[in-house]
């Protein structure tokens, strides 16, 4: 039977870019060099813990005035670890509009008074651990959908394959994304919309009016080629961008040109 006095537990952290040093909480170390993913593992007497630890891709929130922020701070250890707010390094005292709710700072209405650097110190008796976000708060101003990462260039796939195209846009409202597939019937093109096969991804935590829309197409055909079009819009204006997808039945050969005299190794 194991003892639980011999439970060996550790914050879990973010790390930065340049890796850190972690602490556990009875008091030994580990460390993580820069780009390492994956988990983290200590042994005590008769416990094995592993955690996964990785690089936080969400050091910076842009949120549109007036929308809702959510910054998240989970941390566990024994005794259960105290969690205040800091902005700025002073610590956040909470009001109407903002609340602190089961490790998560909630900020409604943000204005731009709120920007600045939020950082979580969760802290007991074996360490402090500390992670801050940083807050761009950005003034809505009405405009058209804008493609601004569009779709990828024409796509080439083989039979059988899976295909994904993605159309990113931004615009405020925020836009609504159909997707169409043209097709020449009696030698006239038509637009037929293909929503059963695709579906509109949001990120919570990105900006209200970003949006990525991702059509999967799924062991596609020769009938699967084509053109596509992303048309995205709100009440100021419609936009769209156009892919050609190209289908072929074998193994797809890569040709390379090389300049005589040159050897292909």
């Amino acid at each position: 039977q194991r003892n639980p006095q011999n439970q060996t537990t550790f914050f879990e952290q973010v790390l930065g870019d340049k890796g850190k040093e972690n602490s556990l909480l009875n008091g030994r170390k580990f460390q993580k060099n820069q780009g390492q993913g994956g988990a983290a593992i200590c042994r005590d007497k008769d416990t094995l813990w592993k955690r996964w630890v990785r690089p936080d891709k969400r050091h910076i929130y842009r949120v549109p005035v007036g929308k809702t922020v959510k910054f998240h701070c989970q941390a566990t250890g024994k005794p259960l670890p105290a969690l205040r707010w800091y902005k700025n390094g002073k610590e956040v005292r909470m009001d109407q509009r903002i609340r602190d709710h089961t490790w998560t700072l909630i900020k409604e209405s943000v204005a731009p008074s709120d920007e600045g650097n939020y950082t979580c110190v969760v802290q007991n008796r074996h360490g402090t651990l500390q992670h801050t976000y940083q807050l761009n708060v950005i003034e809505r101003s009405p405009q058209k959908p804008d493609l601004h990462a569009g779709l990828q260039g024409n796509r080439i796939a083989v039979v059988g394959s899976d295909v994904e195209l993605v159309c990113a846009v931004m615009g405020d409202p925020q836009p609504y994304i159909r997707w169409f597939k043209h097709i020449v019937i009696n030698g006239s093109k038509e637009d037929i919309e293909i929503f059963p096969f695709c579906h509109t991804l949001k990120d919570l935590n990105a900006m209200d009016y970003e949006v990525e829309s991702l059509l999967t197409l799924r062991n596609v055909t020769l009938a699967d080629a084509g053109e596509y079009t992303c048309l995205a819009s709100n009440s100021e204006g419609v936009s769209r961008h156009t892919v050609w997808l190209i289908v072929i039945d074998g193994i797809m050969t890569v040709c390379v040109l090389v300049p005589v005299g040159r050897q292909v190794l």
